[in-house]
Formats: structure tokens, C-alpha cells, sequence
């Protein structure tokens, strides 16, 4: 079913370029280049900031997008997609077309998004979240948006435990120490605000700590977060046990290569516990925080989003 929505969405794109839709960083921007993903407006139907105006002359186009509304509301995308499309053309200005085209997008996405509910009822839930979370910032400034975000909100709390989204800031990561808040940002991956971490002119800012962690691994199975880089870096992931081995601390390490990043968009970068290395005599049940590291006096500078740990998916098996 994945695989089926890929190909919508990739339609989506495609529709966007023939309607003169500005898909432009949509891989993790969305529609709407000045939209922040929570601080988009909870469009529905009747919202105004989605009414288009038509031609007086226009009075078939009109009824074309009024039609087109009540197709929308009882989730028959596809009729209401077709009537979006007739309705174009009698739009007053660019600006309302815009808006016309806005609406044939959220058509798709609404496709797509019933089809992802079902999946997550019926398939793995840890994919279908993140595969809504990355997908739903193509559909940012759309009617179609809060529908998405509901659906993540839903999915959240059963697949993954927030360490940091950095929505609060923490005084302990500080300029002095090349790390930064970008407030109310625009291009923020997932709510308001990221952070944006880069070598200091001491060169000595290259440890990154999470004052949030759980005491133990054991429900957890990899570590996720978003990340921009304009420098092509080396990036070690830690996770810090109690106690030490002789003079080496206990802890299990995974070193990951980020490329310098296109454009603004987000990567995803996910470390399977399996595959951290363990240094000293660690245990998953005895953690005591949770760290990020740069190479040791080098040139770095990435944004970092949404720093979580995955939960372990609980296989259910199907009654006879």
C-alpha cells in the first residue's frame, strides 16, 4: 500500500507543476513557503483564507467550486477534485487560482490520507507515521493539512518517545557553545522551533547533551531525528550507561555521515540500536543520558528537529 501512495504523491507533484502550484522544497517545506506546519491555519471548507473569488461572468466556474466544496466535506476527493479542476479557469485573480489549486492538491492528499488511516489499522504503525509525518509537509498551507496532523498526533504517542523538539529552550545550550534557537521559524521541521548547532570560533563545541532520557532501552528500538547540514560532516550518536570499565565510560556509539544538504529540506536520520557499538561494558537497562558529537576541533554547522527514540512494535498476532 506504500508503494500505492508514493505514486499519488508523486501525481501530486505533477498536478502541482500543471496548475502552476509552487511546489518548491516541498520534500519537507509544503505548499505554502511562508507556512509553519502548526502554525497553519486549521482549514477546513468554510475557512476564508480558502475562498476563492470568481469572475462575475464566471457563474458555472462558481458553481463548479461550490459543488466541488460539498464533495470535499463527505471525503469524496475524487469527485471534488474534478470539480475544483472546472472551476479554475473563471478565478478573479492569480491569487485566487492559487487557492483553486490548493484545494485539487488537498484532494490528493485526502486520498492519500484515508488510505494511510487504513494502514495504520492494519499495518505497521511506526511506518505509517513516519511516512504521514514526511508526506504531510507536501500538503503545508492546504485545506487538507490538519487532517494529516491529526492523523500524526494520533500515531505519536504509540511510536516514538520525544526527547527534544525544542520548543523549550534549555539555557545550557548556549551561543557561547555554537548552539542556537531558531524561534517561530518558518522552515522548522516539526513545530516552531529547531536548533542550529555549529563549531565556535574556541573550537569546542562539538559535544551536544540531552538533558531528557528514559533509565532503560529495552522498549526502544532506534533513535530518529532531523537534521540539515551545510557542511559534510561526521556525526557520532551516544548513549551514555551508569558506570565505567577500567577508565572507559560504558556506552553504546554509532557514527553516521551527513551530506551537506540541497536546498533547505530536512533529511531523516534513524540509528538502530543493533547497530551501536558497545564501548566498555554497557547495559540498555542502565542508561544515563543520551549525546551527540562532532569530530574534535573540525568545522561543522547543522539545524537539528524532533530528536526521538522509536518504540518497539508489539507484533499481534491474527486470530483464527
Amino acid at each position: 500500500m506504500l508503494s500505492l501512495l508514493k505514486k499519488q504523491l508523486v501525481f501530486t507533484t505533477v498536478l502541482a507543476f500543471l496548475f502552476g502550484l509552487s511546489m518548491e522544497g516541498t520534500a519537507l517545506m509544503g505548499l505554502d513557503a511562508d507556512a509553519n506546519p502548526d502554525a497553519a491555519p486549521e482549514a477546513n471548507a468554510d475557512d476564508k483564507a480558502f475562498t476563492p473569488t470568481f469572475k462575475k461572468t464566471r457563474k458555472a466556474q462558481k458553481a463548479s467550486f461550490e459543488k466541488g466544496l460539498e464533495y470535499y466535506k463527505k471525503k469524496e476527493y475524487k469527485q471534488a477534485q474534478k470539480n475544483f479542476k472546472r472551476s479554475a479557469s473563471g478565478t478573479a485573480t492569480k491569487d485566487d487560482k492559487t487557492i483553486v489549486n490548493k484545494w485539487i492538491a488537498a484532494c490528493i492528499g485526502g486520498i492519500a490520507l484515508e488510505k494511510y488511516k487504513v494502514l495504520a489499522k492494519k499495518g505497521s504503525k511506526s511506518k505509517t507515521f513516519f511516512a504521514v509525518l514526511d508526506e504531510s509537509q507536501k500538503f503545508v498551507g492546504t485545506p487538507i493539512y490538519k487532517g494529516y496532523r491529526n492523523l500524526i498526533n494520533d500515531l505519536q504517542g504509540e511510536v516514538v518517545y520525544e526527547i527534544d523538539d525544542f520548543e523549550i529552550q534549555d539555557n545550557k545550550l548556549s551561543e557561547r557553545y555554537g548552539k542556537k534557537y531558531f524561534l517561530n521559524a518558518k522552515d522548522a521541521y516539526n513545530g516552531r522551533n529547531y536548533l542550529k548547532w555549529a563549531q565556535n570560533p574556541k573550537k569546542d563545541a562539538h559535544q551536544l547533551r540531552f538533558k531528557k532520557a528514559p533509565k532503560s532501552f529495552v522498549h526502544y528500538d532506534s533513535i530518529v531525528f532531523w537534521v540539515r547540514c551545510r557542511v559534510q560532516t561526521e556525526l557520532q550518536v551516544a548513549v551514555r550507561c551508569k558506570g565505567k570499565t577500567g577508565q572507559q565510560i560504558n556506552a553504546y556509539m554509532k557514527k553516521v555521515k551527513l551530506l551537506k544538504t540541497r536546498g533547505n529540506a530536512w533529511s531523516r536520520i534513524q540509528v538502530s540500536t543493533k547497530e551501536m557499538r558497545p564501548y566498555g561494558k554497557p547495559n540498555w537497562s542502565q542508561i544515563e543520558n543520551i549525546f551527540l558529537q562532532m569530530p574534535d576541533k573540525k568545522n561543522f554547522d547543522v539545524d537539528l528537529d524532533f530528536f526521538c527514540l522509536v518504540k518497539k512494535e508489539v507484533k499481534v498476532k491474527p486470530r483464527r
